[in-house]
């Protein structure tokens, strides 16, 4: 609770007296970690501290979601997700500055994070994930090329 609302003080004391970092919480058929809480919640410094008491970014969480598509008046299963890292919270829940956050540490742009993007309808956060996902493809190709 510390951490999606904010509370870096009680956050800090908790994790400085053992508090475990991947610990999940919540109800029994959605249980997040204390990361998967802070992203989605746009709390960047909280994330932080997370992470610099071990709080793994590749942590999922243990729901699980149908992407679907409209097809002629239905939805049609496009595939179900079994898990979503706090980064695919921050998508959708609409939160640029954890999304920056987990890109500035180099936190791999998936296929999944796209289909979020898109399925939510965060268009400005699409745009930086296609934008950054083409830069690491050339900075690739560039690296191959120099060989």
């Amino acid at each position: 609770m510390a951490c999606d609302l904010g509370f870096e003080p009680i956050a800090n004391f908790l994790l400085s007296r053992g508090a475990n970092p991947s610990q999940m919480c919540g109800k029994e058929k959605e249980q997040w970690t204390a990361l998967h809480n802070a992203a989605a919640k746009g709390q960047v410094q909280i994330a932080q501290m997370l992470l610099d008491y071990g709080a793994n970014p590749l942590d999922k969480d243990n729901q699980v979601s149908f992407i679907s598509f409209k097809h002629f008046f239905c939805f049609t299963p496009l595939y179900y997700i079994q898990g979503y890292t706090a980064f695919h919270r921050a998508i959708q829940y609409d939160q640029l500055s954890i999304v920056k956050f987990f890109i500035d540490r180099r936190l791999l742009i998936d296929a999944q994070s796209i289909e979020l993007a898109k399925h939510y309808n965060r268009t400005l956060i699409l745009d930086l994930l296609l934008v950054v996902q083409h830069l690491h493809k050339l900075k690739r190709q560039e690296s191959l090329q120099v060989r």
